[in-house]
């Protein structure tokens, strides 16, 4: 039985993997009830993480902020550039309702859940990773130790890192559309919003990162929206990208046979949340330490 609990951290993910699959052949998936590939983690995991963490302290608020931060960069893209990036416009696909957007589009409101879920599933997997499953590589006391120096300086290096990623994704649109005008935007904004902060809190948090835990979380993450993305949404159109806003780069093997297309751009958001929504939880805990440093860290079991 204890081997077996061990393995928990498996059981969890077969079992969000496969219960909207087995939901799907019985009842049939829309885009709201594809929200079980969220709900389950959040279900299994979220009383958990409660328990092992005090209510106020620094760890749930970190929680709290990184996961708002995230859901807000989601909802400016759908609702402040949806109407050039995503396409929702498949009459024959039904959604509990549309919100007004920018530019007289109207955005689905399973998008609005959709992000608002997404962020916390993903952060409680690398949070219970590295209180659980993988807490004998937890950096524990040393989060105390470097968060005393509580500078955070604007990256350089970051930047130019960015310009030079809009610079190459721009190149690349103009050598497979030859479309030499604005930059892909849905690239262009990963960049901004992602790539640039992530690069830039690096060096002052990443010696605080479960890296292990970090490495099973973008698994889980990869392999989640693989399945909902590739093999649910784009063949049943719940939502798609619009070619004028991409590099022009297509996963076609993971894709269906029309024109509603996997976007590398789509599977560089795979792998940019977990790393945005860590660094930001790591960062913000930073603070939080270095605020409190004196303050013991909760241990529920001691």
């Amino acid at each position: 039985m204890r081997r077996f609990r061990e393995l928990d951290w498996l059981w969890l993910f077969l079992l969000s993997w496969i219960a909207p699959v087995i939901y799907d052949e019985y009842v049939g998936l829309q885009y709201w009830s594809s929200l079980l590939f969220w709900l389950v983690p959040i279900g299994v995991l979220a009383p958990r993480y409660l328990h092992v963490t005090d209510a106020g302290g620094r760890r749930r608020r970190a929680f709290v902020i990184a996961v708002g931060a995230i859901t807000i960069l989601g909802l400016v893209l759908d609702f402040g550039f949806g109407h050039r990036i995503l396409r929702f416009d498949d009459p024959n696909v039904r959604y509990l309702a549309r919100l007004p957007a920018l530019s007289g589009s109207t955005i689905p409101i399973e998008e609005v859940l959709f992000y608002a879920l997404g962020p916390i599933a993903i952060l409680l997997v690398y949070v219970w990773c590295d209180e659980y499953w993988l807490s004998a590589y937890n950096p524990g006391q040393l989060r105390i130790v470097r968060a005393r120096d509580t500078r955070l300086r604007i990256s350089l290096p970051a930047l130019a890192w960015g310009g030079a990623l809009v610079a190459g994704g721009t190149l690349i649109k103009w050598a497979l559309t030859h479309q030499l005008g604005w930059p892909p935007q849905y690239f262009t904004f990963l960049v901004a919003v992602a790539i640039i902060p992530a690069i830039g809190l690096f060096s002052a948090v990443s010696g605080l990162v479960n890296w292990r835990a970090f490495g099973v979380t973008t698994l889980y993450l990869v392999m989640t929206a693989a399945l909902w993305e590739a093999v649910l949404a784009l063949p049943r159109h719940w939502w798609g990208y619009q070619p004028p806003a991409m590099m022009g780069l297509w996963v076609k093997t993971l894709s269906p046979r029309d024109d509603w297309w996997l976007p590398v751009e789509a599977v560089i958001v795979w792998i940019c949340t977990p790393f945005s929504v860590v660094m930001i939880y790591e960062a913000v805990k930073r603070h939080l330490y270095a605020a409190t440093p004196d303050k013991p860290i909760y241990q529920p079991y001691g």
